[in-house]
């Protein structure tokens, strides 16, 4: 088929989707403003001059030659709405009183998430009561663990005496943006609050819908509860119905990410298009006459609205709940809907409310797989027929399946770095599996308060959960379930993309030269690829020491081989992976007494340098004539020893500090390395400690 026809019917969906150009604009106006910054210049520009191409296309709209003037304009002007949406998020995040001790009114914006010794609410504040000064910030605050701060409520207001600091990263290379992702989840600032500097205003919190909605979530948390479901089942059916996520085993979550069904567990469309199908089934008899399905309809956005703000209002639920409600109102008017295009008003309308949805992974991932489904899964389905009655269904799923996976799987790879191998037996399976659990967990608030049919479906839908659990881990534990320690950069995963684009037009439209230019691209990718890995399998040395909250984490690399010395696994792999995954580098070998370059003192002789760990006063009653020469000595373990003392035996060229120091102990051994000529390097301030030779 020809470029022209490719052309034509590119031309052709953009005029049907017309949502689809005023979205992009949009986009345009969000993504400039966070990469270039707001500039006060551009925004009138494009502001003013879009309302003013906007008002010659009316006023010539009969003249042909200005039709393109409304159509530009209206592009301009929402360029600028973009960026001034994006400016105004930017300028709710600024918090003027960093570092500084106030008292603020606050109340409370989330459940407590419970922490080993702390537990974390998000706040919004209200006033500082200092200087009377009105905010509107939301902060994240860690309240000292007790039954107290445990028992706080959402609307609840408090006061907070408490100094408030920016979030920030540990310093580990290429590491997860936290202050990033806080700011544009709209949080200003954090603070830990000891329990004598917090105190309740309210004993009852004022009434709001979100507050309801809470007390509903809890409520129907608690009928969870009351009948017997707990442990994993209860973390699984309460992330699936409910997304409260907290009671999900770390263990439960790697597996449902390694059989490639994670996505359950957050609540999206698949779970509000279920209870969406129970409403309309128990409502079904309203459809006789219009005045009752315009009551129907009601009834169903109303639920529909309570369920987002139940859930959290997580993207992907607001998109379904939108999305249904457009539904619902097209068949009281008896109006037919075009796929594409209310996919792409829903979104529009998301950004206008939140330009910081667009960043926010379940937006990404939630849209991307209803586009991916809407697009790609009739034709996966035609390349199949068959009429058999088990088979069909099957094929369905596994046809939706592939959609969503062929569509999502470059931005999961960019975000998440490993790949589900077995994702398709378990979308067949599970799907299935949880559309039950959900129709249970109907069933199961409808008959609460009737005794023993209520325990029935308990124990019904315990088993059902456990058995979805069971397969779940089975599949986690089958041979090469997962593929690992991936690792994309930004063009690369453009790239990807783009591959994915152009053989989708080569297939659809039998072009050759786009399947040409895709198969070049795939060769130009794995060249890269290949040359990078070849670049590392020939690099010489490195030492990373790991900047960690807790216990010390040092890497020693040799080409593509790396090695780890640690008292915390977990952390440390954490730690020192997203470094290793971007240049190439094999995961860690464990370092023990067996290898001839260490010793369990603490001494490394690697790649020809002289490095000692000191965690122990292993000099203590010890002389030596002639101090050891050392390149580098990593201070860790919170270790007090005297410099001076020190230097009587080793002499090293730097000194490493590490995290486990409180600032002021650092400072002073930083101190005495400069009175003894001795360079230094302290993690808690610089980040990660990284060094090649």
């Amino acid at each position: 088929m020809s470029s022209r026809q490719i052309a034509d019917d590119t031309v052709f969906f953009f005029r049907k989707t017309p949502f689809l150009r005023l979205l992009l604009a949009l986009l345009f106006g969000i993504v400039f403003q966070v990469v270039a910054g707001f500039y006060y210049s551009v925004f009138l520009v494009a502001f003013w001059f879009g309302i003013g191409l906007m008002l010659s296309g009316y006023l010539y709209r009969k003249n042909y030659r200005f039709r393109w003037f409304f159509g530009l304009g209206v592009t301009l002007w929402l360029f600028s709405v973009g960026l001034f949406l994006t400016q105004r998020a930017d300028e709710n995040t600024q918090f003027r009183y960093i570092g500084e001790q106030h008292t603020y009114l606050a109340k409370i914006v989330s459940l407590p998430r419970e922490r080993p010794r702390s537990v974390l609410y998000e706040l919004r504040l209200i006033s500082n009561i200092d200087n009377g000064e009105l905010l509107n910030n939301k902060v994240l605050v860690y309240l000292a663990k007790d039954s107290l701060s445990l028992s706080l409520e959402t609307g609840e207001r408090i006061l907070v005496n408490a100094a408030f600091e920016k979030p920030r990263n540990f310093g580990n290379p290429y590491e997860f943006n936290y202050p990033r992702f806080l700011k544009r989840k709209g949080v200003s600032a954090t603070s830990f609050v000891p329990a004598a500097n917090w105190q309740q205003v309210d004993e009852k919190p004022p009434f709001s819908i979100v507050n309801l909605a809470m007390k509903a979530r809890n409520k129907l948390l608690s009928i969870y509860q009351d009948l017997g479901i707990s442990g994993n089942e209860f973390g699984v059916l309460a992330a699936l119905t409910l997304g409260y996520r907290e009671e999900l085993s770390q263990d439960l979550r790697a597996s449902y990410q390694a059989a490639g069904v994670a996505h359950v567990l957050a609540v999206s469309g698949m779970h509000v298009g279920i209870i969406f199908i129970v409403l309309d089934f128990m409502l079904g008899f309203m459809n006789r006459k219009r005045s009752t399905r315009i009551l129907k309809a009601l009834i169903i956005i109303t639920f529909l609205l309570f369920y987002s703000f139940i859930t959290g209002l997580p993207p992907s639920v607001v998109r379904s709940a939108m999305m249904l409600s457009i539904v619902v109102i097209s068949r009281v008017v008896s109006r037919k809907t075009d796929t594409y295009n209310t996919v792409f008003l829903c979104a529009f309308f998301m950004l206008i409310y939140n330009p910081y949805y667009l960043f926010d992974i379940g937006f990404q991932m939630s849209y991307l797989a209803v586009l991916g489904i809407v697009f790609y899964q009739s034709k996966f389905q035609d390349i199949w027929k068959t009429r058999n009655k088990l088979l069909k269904p099957l094929w369905a799923l596994l046809t939706v399946s592939l959609a969503a996976q062929l569509v999502t799987t470059p931005l999961s790879l960019y975000y998440f770095n490993y790949f589900p191998n077995y994702f398709w037996i378990s979308n067949i399976i599970i799907v299935p599996m949880v559309s039950w659990v959900i129709y249970l967990a109907c069933g199961l608030f409808l008959v609460y308060q009737i005794p023993v049919v209520n325990e029935l479906v308990a124990t019904l839908l315990t088993f059902v959960l456990r058995l979805t659990n069971d397969i779940i881990i089975f599949v986690h534990h089958l041979p090469y379930s997962q593929i690992e320690n991936i690792w994309l950069d930004g063009w690369q995963l453009g790239i990807i993309c783009l591959i994915i684009a152009i053989l989708t037009i080569a297939v659809m439209y039998r072009h050759g030269k786009s399947l040409i230019v895709g198969l070049l691209l795939i060769a130009v990718l794995f060249s890269v690829n290949s040359y990078a890995k070849h670049q590392t399998n020939t690099s010489g040395n490195r030492m990373l020491v790991a900047a960690m909250q807790e216990g010390y984490g040092i890497s020693f690399v040799n080409g593509a081989t790396s090695y780890l010395l640690t008292d915390n696994d977990i952390l440390a792999l954490r730690s020192i992976s997203p470094y290793l995954m971007k240049n190439r580098i094999n995961q860690p070998s464990l370092i023990d007494d067996a290898m001839s370059w260490y010793n369990a003192d603490g001494f490394v002789f690697f790649g020809g340098k002289r490095i000692l760990i000191l965690s122990s006063t292993i000099f203590e009653g010890k002389i030596t004539e002639q101090p050891l020469e050392l390149d580098y000595l990593i201070l860790t373990n919170n270790l007090r020893i005297s410099m001076s003392e020190l230097m009587e035996f080793v002499s090293p060229r730097k000194v490493i500090i590490d995290q486990s120091y409180r600032s002021w102990v650092s400072d002073r051994i930083k101190y005495d390395c400069e009175r003894l000529g001795i360079n230094s390097y302290v993690i808690g301030e610089e980040g990660a400690f990284l060094v090649e030779w």
